[in-house]
C-alpha cells in the first residue's frame, strides 16, 4: 500500500484532480448549498447521557465530544450537512454566485472503538453485543411521492491487518477502508478486504422527509458477539430510486439525502485527536468518505482503493465526526463461555510473570492458529505459529526469556480472524 499523508480540503464548485486543495466558502456540507435545510445542535434531536442508566449503551464519538455534561470539546461542534450521492453526473446545488456545486462524496463510514467514551467506556476485556444502529440526516424530496430511494448500512468488522499510520502532522493509526473501484463497493475479502457483518437497506419515503437533523433508527439483529478492544464500522450509502442527467439540480429537481456530520472544535478548525496516537493499541475512533476522485479512480496522492479518513483534511473540512451511533451491550454473560469467530481464548496464566505463561484456548473447528506479540507502540516484536489445530480445547506457551520487563499486548489468530488484544504483564 502507498498512501502519503497530503493536506487536502474539499472543493466545492468543480470536479477537480489536484494535489493541493482549498476550501471554499460555500463548500458542500455547508447550508448555503441548499438553503432549505435548517441544522440545530438541540440536545432534543440526539440520543444521549440520559439513556446511559445502565447497559445497552448508545455510543456516538462525535457527539459524545460535544457532551455538555461529560464531553471533551463540549458545545463547540458545527454541524454540516453532507450529501450523499453514487456519481458525480449530477448537480448537488447552487452557491451564492450561481456557480454549480458537484456532488463530491459518495458513501460515508465510521469506526467505533467504544473505550473511548468519557462516561462509560468499555474495557480491553469487555465483549459486546450490538444491537441497533442510529444516525442523524435529512432528507428533501422534490419527486413523485411514489418513489422509493433506500440508504444502505453495512455493519463492518474490525481488520487489524488494514491499521495505517498517517505520516503525519499528525502521526495517528487508524483503521484503512477498502474500495472497489470497478464495482463501486467496498473491498470484500481477503487480506486487505473489509468483512460486512451485516447488511441493512432502510427505504425512504414522503414520512422521512425532514430539513432538519432527524434521527434514524435501525435494528441489527443477528451481529456476533465481538471480543473486548475491538472496533466496529458502519458504512452509509445512498440509493436513489430515480434516474437523473447531468442537468438535474439535486437541491431542486430531485430527492436529496444529507448525512450529519460535525466540525468538532467549531467553524473553520482542526479536529482533535483522542487516545495515544503513536501505537495501534490506542482510541482508534474515525470518520471517512469516499471522495469523488477515489471514486472514478483518479486520484494523484495515493488513495486510490480507499476511504479517506477525516484527519487527511486541512482546516476548515466540515465533516469531522459523522453522527452515527452505534447500541452497545456489554452487561449480558459474553465470555469464555463463548465461541467468539471460531475461537475462545483466556487470560495468559500466571499474569504477570518472569519466564513462562500459558494462554488456554478452544477452537470450534480444525484451524490455523498463530500468535503476535506487540510492545505498547504497537511495533510486532514475537510471532510464533502453533500450526493446524484440531478442534477443542489447547494451549500454548509464552516464552519472556527475550523480553524486557514492561506490558505487552498480544493476539491469537485463528484462520483469517484475530483474537482481542489482551494484555500480558513481564517481571524481571
Amino acid at each position: 500500500m502507498k498512501k502519503f499523508y497530503t493536506l487536502i480540503a474539499a472543493t466545492a464548485i468543480v470536479f477537480s484532480v489536484n494535489a493541493q486543495r482549498t476550501v471554499n466558502t460555500v463548500a458542500p456540507g455547508k447550508t448555503t448549498v441548499n438553503p432549505k435545510l435548517k441544522g440545530t445542535n438541540d440536545p432534543s434531536a440526539k440520543l444521549h447521557s440520559t439513556s446511559r442508566a445502565g447497559g445497552p449503551f448508545w455510543f456516538n464519538y462525535g457527539r459524545d465530544l460535544d457532551d455538555s455534561n461529560n464531553g471533551l470539546t463540549p458545545d463547540m461542534a458545527v454541524i454540516n450537512f453532507m450529501n450523499l450521492f453514487p456519481d458525480s453526473t449530477i448537480t448537488l446545488g447552487l452557491d451564492a454566485n450561481n456557480n454549480p456545486v458537484a456532488t463530491w462524496t459518495h458513501k460515508a463510514a465510521v469506526y467505533l472503538d467504544p473505550r473511548f467514551d468519557p462516561v462509560n467506556p468499555f474495557g480491553m476485556t469487555d465483549n459486546y453485543l450490538m444491537d441497533s444502529i442510529g444516525f442523524e440526516y435529512a432528507y428533501i424530496r422534490n419527486t413523485d411521492p411514489t418513489v422509493v430511494d433506500t440508504v444502505k448500512i453495512q455493519i463492518i468488522k474490525e481488520n487489524l491487518g488494514l491499521n495505517y499510520q498517517l505520516t503525519g502532522p499528525p502521526q495517528v493509526y487508524y483503521q484503512d477502508i477498502t474500495y472497489n473501484q470497478p464495482a463501486n463497493e467496498l473491498m470484500i475479502g481477503g487480506a486487505s478486504g473489509v468483512t460486512v457483518l451485516k447488511e441493512i437497506k432502510i427505504p425512504l419515503t414522503d414520512l422521512d422527509t425532514s430539513s432538519f437533523n432527524a434521527l434514524m433508527l435501525a435494528a441489527t439483529p443477528g451481529i456476533p458477539v465481538q471480543t473486548g478492544g475491538k472496533k466496529i464500522g458502519a458504512v452509509i450509502s445512498f440509493i436513489p430510486g430515480y434516474t437523473w442527467t447531468q442537468t438535474d439540480i439535486v437541491s431542486e429537481d430531485k430527492n436529496a439525502f444529507y448525512l450529519v456530520s460535525l466540525e468538532q472544535n467549531g467553524d473553520n478548525t482542526d479536529q482533535s485527536y483522542y487516545g495515544n496516537g503513536s501505537t495501534n493499541a490506542g482510541d482508534m475512533n474515525m470518520s471517512y468518505i469516499l471522495e469523488q476522485d477515489v471514486r472514478y479512480d483518479v486520484n494523484a496522492q495515493g488513495w486510490n482503493g480507499y476511504f479517506l479518513p477525516s484527519l487527511a483534511y486541512n482546516t476548515g473540512y466540515s465533516f469531522e465526526n459523522h453522527s452515527v451511533y452505534f447500541r452497545l451491550d456489554n452487561t449480558t454473560s459474553i465470555g469464555v463461555n463463548e465461541f467468539v469467530d471460531g475461537v475462545k481464548v483466556a487470560q495468559n496464566m500466571p499474569n504477570p510473570f518472569s519466564t513462562l505463561a500459558t494462554i488456554s484456548y478452544q477452537l470450534e473447528k480444525s484451524a490455523a492458529v498463530s500468535l503476535s506479540v506487540y510492545d505498547v507502540t504497537g511495533k510486532k516484536i514475537a510471532a510464533q505459529s502453533e500450526g493446524t489445530q484440531s478442534a477443542g480445547a489447547h494451549t500454548l506457551t509464552v516464552n519472556a526469556a527475550d523480553l524486557a520487563a514492561g506490558v505487552y499486548y498480544y493476539t491469537l489468530t485463528v484462520g483469517e480472524n484475530t483474537t482481542s488484544t489482551m494484555k500480558m504483564v513481564v517481571v524481571k
